[in-house]
């Protein structure tokens, strides 16, 4: 290599560097070469096509024929170009643009020979390589400095050798070199991607259109005064210098890049992570990662190959499963990755593609991938809505919709919950939104209720719960409010779901697209919704009034439903409406854990109008709720008088209970309160609330009702009627509750679990506390060090400063002793002052870290009074220190007093502190305890529920055996001495007091932080021996009083860091309790023993009949005894079988239920009707209504079959079939499609049957008119433009008869009638031909011709259908109907139109 003198010295002389390789096509005086080096400016800073666009105008109208010599062309070339850019960019333009197929094909032999212009153009179509010496001659022309390089270029893979022998240009501009390649610039080739020797596609994030090879010339802007640190990825000079870049590179390195093209450069793509082409996965996986402009959005896609060398065959497979779907391609506003996860070694290829425009793709790169091991336990990406990726793409951009929470496309969850918030544009409203939750294992449609969605204000808000830990696509379609058009693609995300098991119910209620909130009649009826969010937690209460306003006359109806599983189960108990003039409450309690959906209808007051939905709310319960239903609102008058209830507001009173009755009923004139016989009646005071006092009364047969009866009118009409009502006795309703939440206590603990997940982290943290004050003790120990030190440094210090001091004070004739004693001072003042704001600093140290709050008030005493400033936070960590132990005092006295709402508070109070972490072990404990009062007042409420099984308890002479101690416990907690609970006559006393003094009365009033440490000993004590299901059997309020006792002495033991009592669980004796337990439901496995069993053992009766008849036989016919005793044990047998026979046929229904086969189902639903079984647990009902509905869906498949095949006979034999079935009313809309179906093929066929039916001699009449007559040649041009000719080629009437001349079997007018397609048919076509015929009438016609009547009859019908079709249809028609004939189609395809050179490919590659 030259050195830069070198270099030089040939500029300054003329001398070309290196060889000359310039052609022999004449002379151009030498020109100045620059010396080799890279060029300073960039392409983009001194080039722009706008910018020369008159210099591509002006020599695209050059005529090369009009120059038969180089000289007058390039005279052509340079005319009004003044600087070396715009010569260059004349002669680079002009050549490149330049058809050389076309110049070859229009010279002669002898011309082509000839030294000119045109004939190089002609040479140049058999040898490309002349472009480089027809540029570098022509810039010589020019005086441009021009030089022709050699080197190598990348035909093939990242790795792949390079092909050597090729050439390109360099020219000098303005002192500058830069790079061109005039050959590649004028054209690509086309060529098929997936047709290659080497590879074999596996995996498409889009489809590639086959193409076949071929050039086309189309100017390439891109290796136009290319970029060094550009071409450098495909071209390699010979000569490293011509690199043209500060850090040249070896041939090795050239071929280990990877494949960028044009595009990669073009639309300002950046490589982030993988700088070789050649990429080695890690454990199967590679991601490989790109940067994006900040100022442009484009989608993107790739194509996955495996090298054929890997012997994978035509289909590659993983055991049973297809290689395709294993890159996840994720996007966001910044980068593009493309993580490829590999489930088999081998050598594969990734080719990538960038959209600039929504249906355009270029390939922009490629690399090479080698896995040695593959990835485990890979499992393919879940398929998305789109081509293009995970992440927030162009799509979202382009509606100006903008992520807040998620802006990659991965999104990883350990709960199995997930909320993605959008920020929407102004407009936003104006959108409807529609997510599609799916995955490998799950479709859309078994998941169409595990996503929700709502608007707030400005923002979209998507929830998606998970039911199992795997990967699953989320995608968002959108389209214009208001609309009938189909919801387009937004954008999708994949949702990692790591969470074995989902913390709340996996299934949402089920809502339209899954959206809640306010629908299209919220807003027509003017309605406001208070609280705005339709997504609701409730709270530890269980209830919620939600209140609905409108300035119209609205009514206002609701539903509350329970998600059980799959299942709605309607809630009605447990919503009230409360109404007056500003609107309407709606009260809604939730008794289980779960979800619920809140629907609210409404329509304006006197219209037929019907109610709509106008709003939809979620409801989530985290725990059950010991909440009762609302009373019963009994007349409508209610509603239209907007009546209030004030209290009470619980559906079930008690009876012997005083409870305090307050409404407000506008009109009424009397409200009275009736039950058990008796009759009260209420007073209005002054604020127009109607109240007073009742005690309910039960009457011996068990519960009764309560009725508020009104009475209302002044004027004569006056009327009386009940108009709440309530129940009397206990809430059955929660029985079952209560007896489950029971035995849950006796298997599981309650809330034992969390409980010990809060001991143990308590534990934890106690022991990192015993660590922390161990090394406290020896950070204390060398502060004390330290703080001495200082003192003596400081007291030093001042000694040295008085001493000098005092020297100076005496006076001090040498002036130098006198200036070393003024130093002397200052010096040690400020070692003084120094050591004091150390030792200070210091003791706030050691303040903190014996964590002495007076010590600590003491040192920020002592910093303030030295306005010491705070450089190292140490002031601020004493603050936070004192506000952590003023924290901790309230908490410990909040927990002291056992005050839930006080200690809530202040937890939240600390954590709004930033103090959770600094006191996690007190807010810990105080957890612990807000644990164990919250399982206190869930028992005290079961045991308001259960005071009707607790008064039972006096009707015990001897209790059972634990009862007593348990009693004895409670009321020893409640303060009661034990010598007074000794004996179970004290303890009854003791429960037959009423009022106050009752005993729920005293347990509902009870503090748990009134129990002192003794006493809760003492409790303990008293239940060590008692057992949970004993005491439970003998009494359910027992059972629950048990659990009271127990969370309330543990909330005591545990605050004073004691062992708690835990319950000893036993197997539990379901049949002895109130309510049982459902009897759990047999796997497949089970019942098929069961089916084995059963059979063996009627084998075994069958033995057993066989050998008494056999006995019977034998007997002698005097021994009477014997022979009855032997009839006896035959009929026992004989009734045994029987009941065998029946228990297997029951098994064999329950196995057939399981697995779900058609024939098993039939047979076992036969033998069962056959012997008449009762079906008293609707076994036999199911089994019918499974096999009724495998037969509808084979119905359903014959009926799609015979419709996608057109065929009429077999349309009309589906239909039979399904109305012999009786199948018609679960196929309605089906039926409705085929049937309409089967008109329009019936319409079609008598259409052509007419044209099928005219003979030779009526075409051969409408051939024989020379000028046909008014209205036939438009029949025949419409006939023609419906067959698909164009309309150009039917203006003249020989054309038509040419067309009906055709004697080709395949061309025949009536063959090619009948093999018409319509749906090939576009609706211009149809409209165009609809207006050649519209005004010609029938009559008419056939007076003139037969033939050319029935040409008509055939075009105005096609055009009827086609219209009818394509227009007459609504789209919201067409949606619901093509479900029932494309079950496995998206709702919303996004297609891919192949409309610009998907394929293009640039001519290296066919190089």
């Amino acid at each position: 290599m030259e050195s830069g003198a070198s270099k030089q010295n040939k500029a300054e002389t003329g001398v070309r560097p290196g060889l000359d390789r310039s052609p022999t096509m004449g002379l151009t005086p030498d020109v100045i070469y620059p010396p080799i080096l890279p060029p300073t400016y960039r392409k983009e800073e001194i080039f722009t096509n706008e910018e020369y666009k008159h210099i591509d105008d002006r020599v695209s109208e050059i005529n090369i024929s009009r120059h038969p010599t180089f000289r007058s062309l390039t005279a052509k070339l340079m005319s009004g170009c003044t600087t070396d850019l715009e010569k260059v960019r004349a002669i680079f333009y002009w050549q490149a643009t330049q058809q050389c197929d076309e110049v070859a094909a229009r010279l002669s032999e002898e011309d082509s020979q000839k030294a000119t212009p045109e004939a190089y153009l002609a040479k140049i179509h058999d040898n490309s390589n002349i472009h480089v010496d027809l540029f570098h001659h022509l810039c010589k022309m020019a005086q441009l400095p021009s030089y022709v390089l050699e080197g190598y270029v990348r035909t093939g893979d990242p790795g792949s050798p390079s092909a050597a022998g090729f050439r390109w240009n360099a020219v000098a501009i303005q002192g500058q070199w830069f790079l061109f390649n005039v050959c590649w610039a004028s054209g690509h080739m086309v060529v098929n991607l997936l047709n290659d020797a080497n590879w074999k596609a596996i995996d498409s994030g889009h489809r590639v259109q086959e193409s076949t090879h071929g050039f086309v010339y189309k100017f390439n802007e891109f290796y136009f005064m290319v970029d060094p640190e550009k071409i450098i990825y495909n071209h390699l000079p010979m000569e490293e210098e011509w690199q043209l870049i500060d850090e040249p590179i070896s041939k090795l390195e050239f071929e280990e890049q990877p494949i960028l093209k044009k595009y990669f450069f073009q639309y300002g793509i950046k490589i982030l992570s993988h700088t070789k082409g050649i990429v080695q996965t890690e454990k199967g996986e590679v991601n490989i990662r790109f940067s994006l402009p900040m100022n442009q959005q484009f989608d993107f896609s790739y194509v996955l190959f495996r090298s054929k060398d890997d012997n994978v065959g035509q289909s590659p497979k993983r055991g049973d499963v297809s290689l395709n779907r294993y890159v996840l391609q994720q996007f966001d506003n910044k980068t593009i990755s493309f993580l490829i996860r590999l489930p088999e070694k081998g050598k594969y290829k990734i080719d990538l593609y960038v959209y600039p425009e929504k249906t355009i793709q270029m390939w922009f790169g490629t690399y090479v991938i080698t896995c040695d091991l593959e990835m485990e336990d890979c499992k393919p990406v879940p398929a998305c809505g789109s081509n293009k990726g995970f992440g927030p793409g162009a799509a979202m951009h382009d509606r100006g919709i903008v992520p807040l929470t998620h802006q990659k496309g991965l999104i990883d969850t350990d709960t199995g919950n997930v909320e993605i918030q959008f920020k929407l544009p102004s407009d936003g409203n104006e959108f409807d939104f529609k997510p599609s939750l799916s995955s490998n294992k799950h479709s859309a449609d078994m998941l169409d209720q595990n996503c929700v969605q709502r608007v707030l204000d400005d923002k979209l808000i998507l929830n998606a719960s998970l039911p199992e830990a795997e990967e699953y696509t989320l995608d968002i379609y959108c389209k214009e409010k208001g609309k009938d058009n189909a919801f387009t693609y937004l954008c999708s995300y994949m949702i990692a779901n790591s969470a074995d098991k989902n913390v709340r119910p996996a299934n949402f209620p089920k809502f339209e697209n899954g959206k809640i909130g306010a629908t299209s009649h919220f807003q027509k009826l003017d309605c406001v919704c208070m609280p705005k969010d339709p997504l609701v937690i409730m709270p530890s209460s269980g209830e919620i009034q939600i209140k609905f306003s409108s300035e119209k006359d609205v009514n206002i109806t609701t539903d509350l439903l329970y998600q059980d599983g799959d299942k709605e189960v309607m809630m009605d108990d447990y919503i009230f409406m409360d109404l007056d003039e500003e609107g309407v409450v709606i009260s809604a309690r939730t008794p289980k854990a779960g979800y619920y959906k809140l629907v609210v209808y409404g329509n304006m007051k006197g219209t037929d109008e019907p109610a709509h939905v106008v709003y939809e709310i979620l409801l989530y319960s985290e725990t059950d709720h010991y909440c009762q239903i609302y009373p019963e609102i009994a007349d409508l008058y209610w509603y239209i008088a907007q009546c209030n209830l004030i209290s009470p507001r619980d559906g079930v009173l008690h009876p012997e209970e005083k409870y305090h009755f307050a409404t407000r009923i506008p009109g009424a004139v009397e409200i009275n309160i009736i039950s058990g016989g008796e009759q009260t009646s209420l007073q209005q005071n002054h604020d127009g609330v109607w109240e007073g006092d009742f005690i309910p009364l039960a009457s011996d047969e068990g519960d009764d009702e309560l009725i508020l009866q009104c009475k209302c009118g002044t004027d004569g009409s006056n009327w009386t009627k009940p108009i709440i009502k309530y129940s009397v006795g206990e809430s059955t309703s929660l029985l079952a509750d209560i007896h489950r939440d029971l035995v849950e206590s006796i298997r599981f603990g309650g809330g034992q679990e969390r409980m010990k997940l809060l001991s143990l982290r308590e534990q934890e943290l106690m022991d990192l506390a015993k660590a922390k004050k161990i090394n406290q003790g020896h950070e204390i120990e060398n502060l004390e060090s330290e703080v001495r030190k200082l003192i003596r440094a400081e007291e030093e210090a001042k000694a040295d400063m008085r001493k000098a001091a005092a020297s100076l004070d005496r006076g001090v004739d040498d002036e130098d002793e006198r200036i070393r004693l003024t130093k002397m001072r200052k010096q040690a003042k400020l070692i003084a002052e120094e050591a004091r704001e150390k030792r200070i600093r210091m003791m706030l140290r050691l303040a903190l870290a014996h964590g002495d709050k007076r010590q600590i008030i003491d040192a920020m005493d002592l910093f303030e009074q030295n306005n010491i400033h705070d450089k190292d936070g140490q002031y601020a960590d004493a603050k936070k220190f004192l506000l952590a132990l003023q924290m901790k005092a309230e908490l410990e006295n909040a927990a002291k007093k056992c005050d839930p709402s006080e200690m809530t508070k202040i937890i939240e109070k600390i954590e709004g502190c930033g103090l959770r972490k600094d006191l996690e072990l007190e807010v810990v404990k105080a957890e612990r305890i807000l644990l164990r009062l919250k399982e206190i007042d869930k028992y005290r409420q079961m045991l308001k529920e259960l005071r009707k099984s607790m008064m039972k308890l006096t009707g015990f002479t001897t209790p059972p055996k634990g009862v007593h101690e348990v009693l004895m416990a409670t009321y020893r907690l409640l303060g009661d001495p034990t010598n007074k609970l000794q004996k179970w006559s004290q303890i009854v006393k003791r429960l037959n007091k009423s009022g106050d003094e009752s005993l729920y009365a005293r347990i509902a009033a009870f503090n748990p932080g009134s129990v002192d440490l003794e006493t809760a000993k003492e409790v303990k004590e008293i239940l060590k021996d008692v057992k949970h299901e004993s005491v439970s059997r003998s009494n359910l309020a027992a059972g629950a009083m048990y659990l009271w006792d127990l969370n309330v002495i543990n909330t005591v033991l545990t605050e004073n860091n004691l062992e708690p009592l835990e319950p000893e669980p036993e197997n539990l004796l379901k049949e002895s309790f109130v309510e049982e337990e459902p009897e759990k439901k047999k796997t497949l496995s089970e019942l098929i023993e069961d089916l084995q069993k059963a059979k063996e053992e009627e084998k075994r009766l069958r033995k057993m009949l066989k050998a008494f008849l056999h006995q019977l036989e034998e007997l002698d016919p005097s021994d009477e005894e014997n022979i009855s005793i032997t009839k006896d044990l035959i009929q026992d047998t004989k009734r045994e079988m029987k009941d065998m026979k029946e228990k297997k046929i029951r098994l064999m229904l329950e196995i057939a239920i399981i697995k779900d086969i058609p024939e098993e189902l039939g047979a076992a639903i036969k033998q069962f009707s056959d012997k008449k079984y009762d079906d008293y647990d609707k076994s036999h009902s199911k089994a019918k209504k499974m096999l009724q509905a495998h037969n509808i869906r084979n119905l359903k498949a014959g009926l799609k079959r015979a419709c996608d095949d057109n065929s009429i006979d077999a349309i009309k034999e589906a239909l039979d079939e399904i109305n012999q079935a009786g199948g018609k009313k679960h196929m309605k809309k089906e039926v409705e499609e085929a049937i309409r179906l089967l008109e329009k093929l019936r319409r079609i066929a008598s259409l052509h049957h007419a044209i099928m039916e005219l003979d030779q001699k009526s075409i051969a009449e409408i051939k024989s008119y020379r000028t046909p007559p008014a209205g036939v040649h438009e029949i025949f041009i419409a006939v023609y433009l419906l067959l698909g000719e164009p309309r150009k080629g039917l203006q003249e009437w020989q054309s038509i008869l040419t067309l009906l001349g055709e004697m080709k079997p395949k061309k025949t007018v009536k063959r090619r009638i009948m093999k018409l397609k319509m749906e090939k048919v576009d609706i211009s076509t149809a409209k165009d031909a609809e207006d050649l015929v519209k005004d010609l009438e029938k009559d008419w016609i056939v007076a003139v011709s037969v033939a050319a009547g029935a040409f008509l009859m055939w075009a105005k019908g096609i055009v009827q259908t086609i219209m009818d079709e394509k227009n007459g249809t609504s789209e919201e028609e067409q949606r619901s109907h093509t479900p029932l004939f494309a079950p496995n189609e998206r709702d919303e395809p996004v297609e891919i139109k192949q409309a610009n050179n998907e394929n293009d490919v640039e001519m290296e590659d066919l190089e």
